[in-house]
C-alpha cells in the first residue's frame, strides 16, 4: 500500500512489514504507556547498510511467518552470512558449500584446509572474508541444516510480490 501511495507509513508492531517493503513504520502508537516509534528503511541502509533483500534473506536464515528458518543459525552468523554471501543468489551459493561439507573443506590457493587442521593467526589473516568465514565455521556447517529448496522461491516471492488491493 506504501508502495502504491495509498499510506504515508505503516502502523505496526510486526516486523515482517520491512520484508514486504515497507519504508516508513510506526510502532507503539496504540500503546498509551509508550511513545510512538518511527522506523524508516533509509536510516537502516545507512546505520546497518541494510537493505530490503538483506532483510528477506535474514528471514530466510532465522525464520519469519512463512520460514522456519535454519535450526543452529542465530542473528550474529544469520549477518555474517549475509555479509559474505550477499543476496539471494549468495545464499544459493551458501547452500552448496553447507551441502558439499562432507565432501571438500575450504580450499584457498589450491591448498585445502580439512575440519581438523589449524591455521595460524597469520595465514587465517590473509584470508577472504569469505574464505575466513568457511575456515572459522567449517565444523558448525556440518550442523546446519538446509531443506532442499533452500532458499524458498516461493517465500522470496511472496515477500517480494504481496498481493495488494489497489
Amino acid at each position: 500500500l506504501e508502495k502504491l501511495g495509498l499510506v504515508d507509513g505503516v502502523i505496526t508492531d510486526d516486523s515482517d512489514v520491512w520484508l514486504f517493503g515497507a519504508t516508513e513504520v510506526y510502532k507503539n502508537i496504540f500503546n498509551e504507556s509508550k511513545y510512538v516509534e518511527i522506523y524508516k528503511s533509509s536510516n537502516i541502509l545507512h546505520e546497518l547498510g541494510l537493505k530490503r533483500e538483506d532483510y528477506i534473506c535474514l528471514a530466510l536464515l532465522l525464520g519469519s511467518d512463512y520460514t522456519i528458518g535454519i535450526h543452529g543459525i542465530g542473528i550474529v552468523n544469520a549477518t555474517e552470512i549475509i555479509r559474505v554471501f550477499p543476496g539471494i543468489n549468495g545464499l544459493k551459493e551458501f547452500k552448496v558449500w553447507i551441502d558439499n561439507a562432507d565432501k571438500d573443506e575450504l580450499i584457498n590457493n589450491g591448498k585445502t584446509y580439512g575440519s581438523k587442521q589449524k591455521l595460524t593467526k597469520k595465514e587465517v589473516s590473509l584470508l577472504s572474508d569469505k574464505d575466513k568465514f568457511k575456515y572459522e565455521h567449517r565444523k558448525a556447517r556440518r550442523r546446519w541444516r538446509l531443506n532442499e529448496n533452500f532458499p524458498s522461491k516461493a517465500v522470496i516471492d511472496a515477500y517480494m510480490n504481496p498481493m495488494v488491493d489497489s
